[in-house]
């Protein structure tokens, strides 16, 4: 199925809807410790004053009404729907959910929407990388690589379903459980494939990557093979899942 058969505000509207949840799933708690990154990916496709206004002023309330939320945040998002639903396909088309490692032209994505003109495609694209979503390719053709700011705030609108700021939390625990951090055990534990793996390791490495000392192994599938820890990492862990002090 074409990707342009989808009706085309439900992409914008379920950021909406992920906006909410991640502000509802720490309660309404901005200062809720491992949320930093995903909240700078938030503000960074939102009128940042009007959103945090919002997402403030749910903090105290116990009976959350998510459709009015939603409602309230629609209006702030930036993003245009052909953005968004451009970034929901490079989400999907993501191989290993790695930065800087899947390259797509402006040729490969409007295949993907037809029904758009070029000029539609092109606008579109120029959004995701004026908000640091998407990044350009290192030739003259024009090339985009996703960034894992993209992976942060689409997964849970794509076909994964996942949550790279959940998942950062789990590897953050299966962390504590073991001398040092190898991926390759922890992805089989879990159950996990690479294309989940590697933008909740980004997540939690873009929080607390000082907390590690990282293996220079190079591996097509992972992002970080191993890790050892420091004296602090425990501690630093303990900060990131909210555990600690």
């Amino acid at each position: 199925m074409k990707a342009d058969t989808l009706i085309m505000p439900t992409t914008k509207r379920l950021l909406a809807r992920r906006i909410v949840n991640a502000s509802v799933s720490t309660g309404g708690n901005l200062l809720f410790p491992g949320l930093g990154s995903l909240l700078e990916a938030i503000y960074s496709v939102t009128h940042k004053d009007i959103s945090e206004k919002e997402l403030t002023d749910w903090r105290q309330q116990t009976d959350v009404n998510l459709q009015k939320l939603i409602d309230e945040v629609f209006p702030s998002i930036l993003l245009s729907e052909t953005a968004a639903l451009i970034a929901l396909d490079l989400c999907n088309s993501s191989t290993k959910g790695r930065a800087k490692f899947d390259y797509f032209t402006i040729e490969s994505i409007h295949a993907e929407f037809p029904k758009l003109t070029k000029e539609q495609i092109e606008d579109g694209v120029a959004e995701l990388l004026h908000f640091g979503l998407i990044s350009k390719g290192p030739t003259a053709q024009t090339l985009v690589t996703p960034e894992y700011s993209l992976f942060w705030l689409f997964d849970p609108l794509s076909n994964l379903q996942t949550d790279p700021y959940q998942d950062a939390k789990a590897l953050a625990r299966e962390a504590l459980q073991a001398p040092t951090f190898n991926s390759r055990k922890i992805i089989k534990k879990l159950g996990w494939s690479p294309r989940r793996f590697n933008p909740a390791l980004s997540y939690m490495l873009n929080e607390i990557s000082e907390a590690f000392i990282i293996s220079r192994e190079s591996n097509p599938d992972l992002i970080v093979v191993g890790m050892h820890y420091k004296t602090e990492t425990r501690f630093q862990i303990g900060l990131f899942l909210g555990e600690a002090l």
